[in-house]
């Protein structure tokens, strides 16, 4: 019985440990996806839309961006909620250059590239998201409440 307690006791203290460690950011507990290492977001990614009209973003090695043919509703509305049921509106695009870099949001341990659009003081600052859901690397803006899971996807050329 005594060796039992002590092994339990034992187990607890190391619990505890590996707890408080990870709290300390010495140790994390879940380790995320990784994410793709700045080059492997260079290059030219397009978005096909309806009647062959094209979306295209350029993100360069020197951090430069460039948008062309973007629908601005897009652009605009992000994650703040553009209907689900509502398409893009392709007749209103935008082309505009800026900034890109990786961000990391310290509350839900997610990454993201933030592009700084447009000329400053008036520039426009969005997420553009991305993940695997194949082999591929894909881009993509949420297009109304991330939970909803409408996106609009760009692939690499």
């Amino acid at each position: 019985m005594m060796r039992v307690r002590r092994l339990v006791g034992g187990a607890v203290i190391a619990l505890a440990l590996v707890g408080a460690l990870a709290a300390c950011g010495l140790g994390p507990l879940f380790v995320g996806p990784a994410v793709p290492s700045k080059s492997e977001f260079v290059g030219v990614w397009r978005h096909t839309g309806p009647d062959g009209k094209q979306a295209v973003i350029e993100l360069a090695k020197n951090q430069r961006v460039s948008v062309t043919g973007l629908p601005r509703d897009v652009l605009q509305l992000g994650n703040n909620g553009l209907d689900p049921l509502k398409k893009p509106n392709w007749a209103d695009s935008v082309d505009t250059s800026g900034t890109w870099l990786i961000a990391h949001d310290s509350v839900d341990s997610s990454s993201y590239i933030e592009l700084t659009l447009g000329p400053k003081p008036s520039s426009t600052v969005t997420k553009l998201f991305f993940d695997r859901p194949s082999s591929h690397l894909q881009l993509y803006f949420y297009l109304n409440d991330p939970d909803l899971n409408v996106t609009f996807r760009f692939q690499r050329e």
